[in-house]
């Protein structure tokens, strides 16, 4: 997939650093700066909300494999490392090192990413409001009040996930927890009115018996999809079919696949018919390359295709500048924020985030920029 361009061009891999950046108490973004011997630099990111610390031993790990090797050998270097195996924290350090080689592929070329990849099929993606973090106290007025924020934003799609403490591994299914949930859906349906879609994230917190009832009561209020009903894996994607023919017979989609991991799990829950709605993303399905991939055989399998957005800001360059590539996509998701990135992330205004609409970028790569020297004072750019 190396443009034309570059057949020449094939340096060593000099060096690949990690960058640690605390944001706040739950997330700690970890980026990775991928430099060739003649100096060209591209970034990725690996950040893995809660546990960095195991993404950083993983992308030690995958440096020793990949430091000194021509960067045209990289992506086969890459597919040697056995992330499926190894867990999430594995599979997010080696999409940080794909995202940074399309990057600096991207940079050495002029191009941006997306342009790499095949060209865009999309000169505008449309992406919907995720409101769950924004909402701090949980109150029914402050669900109300950051809905609404979204619909001022422009937003035409909303989600949220509003069962806190329940418990699949509960007898009685939780029935307090899942009132809760319900009254939350109810408001924020309330406050957007019939035409916005409302997609609702359960965080698999169901087991496949309670699962039924709350499909019954959420398609009450007109949701659009259900994400994330039950356990997602292997062996729970035959119940996760049935699951979404009850839900298809309610006029509801089933949506899921975000902690899937590698091409192959994502390959067997389309070829099982596990959702209506392919949530794939690009830190645990093996990067952008495999992202691609699986946006065509989604829309091969007549399965819609809207990836999960993990709202790291290289992660988020780099998920939209597969969607721009993909044949089809239904919506890319965004988190509500009240602020912008911090101001060591650089990236173009066309591009920012909590926006109802991803235009296209036109710059270099991935289109964003980062202070690799954030964690020592410095202010080198790349």
């Amino acid at each position: 997939m190396t443009p034309d361009s570059n057949v020449q061009w094939n340096p060593i891999i000099a060096s690949a650093k990690p960058v640690v950046a605390p944001v706040d108490s739950r997330t700690t973004f970890v980026f990775l700066v991928l430099s060739t011997a003649d100096g060209v630099t591209g970034v990725g990111e690996a950040t893995h909300r809660g546990n960095h610390k195991a993404v950083l031993s993983c992308i030690d790990n995958v440096k020793d494999r990949v430091v000194g090797m021509p960067v045209t050998s990289l992506l086969r270097g890459l597919d040697a490392v056995p992330a499926w195996r190894d867990g999430l924290p594995m599979a997010a350090a080696v999409s940080s090192f794909e995202q940074a080689y399309w990057d600096l592929l991207g940079k050495r070329a002029g191009m941006p990413v997306w342009m790499l990849l095949g060209g865009a099929r999309h000169d505008r993606i449309t992406s919907y409001a995720n409101i769950n973090r924004a909402v701090v106290d949980r109150r029914l007025s402050t669900w109300r009040e950051k809905a609404m924020s979204a619909l001022s934003a422009g937003f035409t799609g909303i989600k949220v996930a509003p069962f806190d403490g329940v418990d699949w591994r509960d007898g009685d299914g939780s029935p307090a927890g899942i009132d809760r949930g319900c009254d939350v859906v109810a408001a924020v349906r309330d406050t957007i009115g019939p035409r916005v879609r409302l997609m609702v994230d359960c965080h698999w917190r169901f087991n496949v018996a309670t699962a039924t009832a709350v499909i019954d009561r959420l398609a009450a209020y007109g949701v659009f999809w259900i994400e994330g009903i039950i356990t997602e894996r292997p062996d729970t994607f035959a119940d996760l079919a049935r699951l979404r023919h009850y839900a298809s017979e309610r006029n509801v989609l089933l949506a899921g696949g975000e902690y899937l991991s590698g091409i192959h799990e994502h390959t067997l829950a389309l070829e099982k018919g596990a959702f209506d709605v392919l949530n794939p993303d690009i830190r645990y399905c093996g990067g952008p390359g495999n992202l691609l991939r699986l946006g065509h055989m989604a829309r091969e399998k007549g399965i819609a295709f809207s990836p999960h957005n993990p709202d790291g800001p290289i992660m988020d360059a780099a998920t939209a500048q597969v969607c721009h590539a993909v044949p089809a996509v239904l919506m890319l998701e965004r988190q509500l924020v009240e602020d912008d990135w911090p101001d060591y992330i650089r990236v173009p205004p066309e591009t920012r985030r909590a926006r109802p609409v991803v235009a296209l970028s036109h710059a270099p790569g991935l289109g964003i920029g980062l202070d690799p020297g954030l964690a020592r004072g410095t202010s080198t750019w790349c």
